[in-house]
């Protein structure tokens, strides 16, 4: 019995340790191998967004409440603040891989001693299989650029899990911390992103074929993430409201077509698209053909029961149908159309498509055996290891960083211009240790304290100096009407020029 203790706790810790190494190991490889190229003015804008002004919502909207900003606004250090959040927004993304691995062996395997090396093994392969799949610039975007995919994705599943407390028998009811937790859990899913109200009807659809009754949790879940909608949708309108809701069937075809071209060209190469809609096209007939018609089992999940075969079947055909609908869904709305379809706003369909990789997978871990899966597992970590393993650099020698040195290097306190070069400026401005603003798209969020700056650095009978990036002097003035007071006077400058006279120094904030 003494002897007992002890090897059960090594296998139930074992496990979980290696799989936090694991998640260590891939947030770091993606930071330093990707952010040094692919950092961008949406990220570090979440940076300046926590260090001037924590907002309710991102800047310039009216949804997608800044978690990621707050929890990083303690840090007042511009760099270290950066580096924070890319570091955050990719354990978040790994944390998300890791729980869909988990929610896969339950739905698949038996409980044993081997569940818990099952899932690792599956989250460190399909981490490493979707490091692998993208090209660096879209693994940053899904990884590390956009968490408010991510954070939702991960809340909303965290919710389910504090309600789901036993994945076979489900005879035990949900305590009321757990319930309190879940609700919290999905108001703050629903506010990062309203589109989870989609999502909730994919995990309450598996949870009613799983269970095959409307339990209480099922309930909660449900009317949470209703209630939750309709209160972030009233916030939003006393915010100004958005034009997010718009769908024009008529560009279904159009859109589909550049919807579909885009997530092909954030694929690695073209043969990864054309062998994964071969294993969709696959993968979805077979979950449709009857079990008893079947003359062999290539995609079948690892059971003691044979009844649970066709019910995970059916989740997997719900889960493809799923991404389905969602590409065709938002290849019609006229928001994704606004922003050029990009491949992005498909993320959630993408990580339907993973929990089906992952059941699948599930099924060949528990029948190889864990020593032959842990190789694999490791193997293709290796892989994932040789692609994105680069030394750490400083943010200087990020491209961004030398761009904006080329195009802006001298330090001013205003700018205004192209969005994708006026915030990086902003922020490395920021670690000089000096005052700086933009007066640009999204810095309506900061308004209020580039007004009070003013107030209190700026004679009022002499324009405000204004550094142009990037953009004609009238496109850069129309964006400064759209922040500061239409009292406010404002001369604006081109780069290298000093057509205006300098109203206000940089200087140490």
């Amino acid at each position: 019995m003494s002897l007992q203790r002890p090897l059960s706790a090594w296998i139930r810790i074992t496990p979980i340790a290696l799989g936090i190494l694991w998640l260590a190991a891939a947030a770091h490889l993606t930071v330093n191998g990707l952010a040094p190229q692919a950092l961008n003015a949406d990220v570090i804008l979440n940076s300046v967004m926590s260090l001037q002004n924590v907002t309710l919502f991102y800047w310039g909207q009216s949804r997608l409440i800044n978690i990621v900003p707050l929890l990083a606004s303690f840090i007042r250090d511009p760099a270290l603040n950066l580096r924070f959040i890319l570091y955050l927004n990719a354990v978040f993304f790994l944390l998300l891989v890791w729980m869909i691995a988990q929610v896969s062996c339950l739905l698949t395997t038996p409980p044993s001693h081997r569940r818990g090396f099952i899932v690792t093994a599956n989250f460190v392969a399909l981490t490493s299989l979707m490091l692998l799949a993208f090209h660096a610039f879209a693994l940053f975007d899904l990884v590390i650029g956009h968490p408010e995919y991510t954070v939702s994705l991960l809340l909303q599943s965290l919710a389910v899990r504090l309600v789901w407390q036993d994945s076979r028998s489900f005879s035990r009811r949900p305590s009321a911390t757990n319930c309190a937790l879940a609700v919290a859990c999905v108001v703050l899913s629903v506010g990062t992103n309203p589109a989870t109200v989609f999502t909730m009807g994919l995990y309450l659809v598996i949870m009613l074929l799983w269970r095959r009754q409307i339990s209480v949790s099922s309930w909660i879940l449900g009317s949470s993430t209703a209630i939750a909608f309709v209160f972030w949708y009233v916030v939003a309108r006393m915010h100004g409201g958005g034009d997010y809701y718009a769908l024009r069937p008529s560009q279904i075809v159009s859109g589909l077509r550049a919807s579909l071209m885009n997530l092909d060209d954030a694929l690695q190469a073209p043969w990864i698209g054309i062998m994964l809609l071969s294993w969709l096209a696959l993968t979805l007939i077979l979950s449709v053909v009857p079990w008893r018609l079947r003359s062999t089992r290539p995609f079948a999940p690892l059971s003691q029961a044979r009844s649970d075969a066709p019910r995970q079947n059916l989740i997997i055909f719900i889960l493809l149908a799923f991404a389905v609908v969602w590409t065709l869904f938002f290849s019609a709305h006229s928001w994704v159309e606004r922003n050029a379809y990009h491949w992005r706003y498909f993320s959630f369909a993408i990580f339907a498509i993973t929990t089906v990789i992952a059941i699948q997978m599930s099924s060949l871990v528990a029948r190889a055996g864990v020593t032959i899966t842990m190789v694999c597992a490791i193997a293709l970590g290796v892989c994932a290891f040789v692609k994105l393993h680069t030394p750490a650099v400083p943010f200087e020698h990020y491209d961004i960083y030398r761009k904006v040195e080329h195009v802006a290097p001298q330090s001013q306190v205003f700018y205004s211009g192209d969005y994708w070069l006026v915030w990086p400026v902003v922020h490395r401005d920021l670690m000089r240790g000096l005052d700086a603003f933009g007066l640009t798209y999204r810095g309506i969020g900061n308004a209020r304290n580039a007004h009070a700056f003013i107030q209190s650095h700026v004679d009022k009978d002499t324009p405000l100096t204004v550094q142009c990036i990037a953009a004609s002097n009238a496109e850069c003035t129309a964006e400064i009407q759209k922040i500061i007071e239409p009292s406010q006077r404002t001369c604006v400058q081109q780069i290298n020029r000093s057509d205006c006279p300098r109203t206000v120094q940089a200087q140490p904030h």
